[in-house]
């Protein structure tokens, strides 16, 4: 009986040189084959050639190592070919085109070196390309495309690439997502070439090295790209001049993210997006009080301001029970999720959560706030978690929050000036069920 369709589980690792013997003997008509996640090690055999009718081919996840037989290029069939996640080195053959049919390629989290081949942008199907977390090197070479090209998917994150963007990746007209992070462009980044890109729903360039150039977060924005959900300039050094001049903002943003991009100022633009879920505006150097506008955005449900020197609010909303976190760790202050950790905030926690809010987590940690635990917390049933080290708290043990159904972490820790503990009201059994139910890290309190 031919087999043509064979997926090996981690319970066969052993099987996988001998697996390959019986095969290329038997199975010449296999069409698809996986071996993904199965802890296998060792090569890839040059009998991989022998299976010449494959379609889909999974080496994904697994321990494999060393340089890629040139006999797997030549299985013109396949469509789908997965190397993720290996030990795989060497370099890809320029002859990559030789999969004309193929649609998926997957070689991220290796340790392959040289150029991408430009090659790869002439397969006529290709679809989805990751070429992410690699050794690739030298500039990018997009060359010439001859025929509208159907990539949707290109990722050529976290390599040594360097130089500028192509201008030709503007011929790539239905990318849906590209990922460019830590690209070494040595010198301006000309947002420009992304103008035709305009089925693009994620761009991200994180940790983009422009050399003393800054991203021009305005051009950026301005771009027609009007499907654009979900914008990364994390790590790289983005201007926020003369926002307010932006006319076109992609309105469709639901995804923000700007940690560590060298902000000084709350980006007002922000308040014109209606449909932003999250932010991310930690590590930066944002000064003064978090804007009242941020707690009107009729989507938000998490603001990540951490590592600021933000050091206080404008409004305190009335109304969180939509809001699910807000990180204010080292800063002081933040909404589903509030994050103002590590900044500069002081005076009191507004006690104005409502019964059933969504608030998951609220970290304040590491700023200098003082007086009592809002007791209205204890009507957020959802909450997770609770980080109020490093403040100026003046209050009783919590025992009130063991009535959370969620909490599992409360932090502390150089946190409260405790009154005095009196074996009478101590309640030693509550405290025990309490600590069963949160980790509470309650160091010099």
């Amino acid at each position: 009986m031919e087999v043509t369709l064979l997926y090996i589980w981690t319970s066969l690792i052993h099987l996988f040189q001998g697996a390959f013997q019986t095969l290329s003997a038997t199975s010449k008509h296999l069409k698809v084959l996986s071996f993904s996640d199965c802890k296998f090690t060792g090569k890839i055999p040059s009998s991989i050639g022998n299976l010449s009718h494959l379609n889909i081919l999974d080496f994904g996840y697994n321990n494999l190592a060393g340089e890629i037989p040139t006999a797997l290029f030549n299985l013109t069939k396949l469509s789908s070919l997965s190397l993720a996640s290996n030990h795989f080195t060497g370099t890809l053959p320029h002859n990559i085109n030789s999969l004309s049919n193929l649609n998926i390629f997957n070689a991220a989290s290796n340790s392959f070196f040289g150029t991408v081949p430009s090659t790869f942008f002439n397969i006529p199907c290709l679809e989805s390309l990751d070429l992410g977390d690699n050794q690739f090197s030298g500039p990018l070479e997009i060359g010439n495309i001859s025929s509208m090209s159907k990539l949707q998917s290109l990722v050529l994150s976290k390599n040594n690439l360097t130089g500028p963007i192509p201008r030709s990746i503007s011929k790539l007209v239905n990318l849906v997502y590209l990922d460019l992070s830590y690209l070494n462009t040595r010198g301006p980044l000309d947002v420009g070439i992304f103008w035709h890109l305009k089925s693009l729903q994620q761009l991200t360039l994180s940790h983009i090295n422009t050399t003393i150039a800054r991203i021009d977060l305005n051009a950026v924005l301005s771009l027609p790209l009007k499907s654009l959900s979900i914008l990364d300039l994390s790590g790289s050094h983005v201007s926020v001049e003369n926002m307010s001049s932006v006319s076109t903002l992609s309105s469709q943003l639901i995804y923000l993210f700007l940690s560590g991009c060298g902000i000084t100022v709350f980006p007002e633009f922000i308040s014109s997006l209606q449909y932003i879920s999250m932010i991310d505006l930690s590590n930066n150097s944002i000064k003064g009080q978090v804007p009242a506008w941020l707690w009107r955005l009729p989507e938000l449900h998490y603001a990540e301001l951490s590592y600021n020197a933000i050091n206080g609010f404008k409004e305190f909303p009335k109304d969180v029970s939509r809001t699910m976190m807000t990180d204010l760790f080292h800063n002081a202050s933040a909404i589903s999720s509030r994050g103002v950790a590590n900044n500069h905030l002081t005076g009191k926690l507004p006690d104005v959560y409502l019964n059933d809010c969504n608030l998951r987590s609220l970290n304040v940690g590491h700023n200098q706030l003082a007086g009592k635990l809002p007791r209205s917390l204890s009507g957020c049933s959802s909450l997770e978690v609770l980080n109020m080290e490093h403040n100026r708290i003046n209050d009783t043990f919590p025992f009130w929050l063991g009535s959370l159904p969620e909490l599992h972490l409360l932090v502390l820790r150089t946190c409260y000036r405790f009154r005095t503990w009196h074996r009478d009201w101590v309640d030693h059994w509550s405290l025990d069920a309490f600590l069963q139910t949160a980790l509470v890290p309650l160091q010099r309190s």
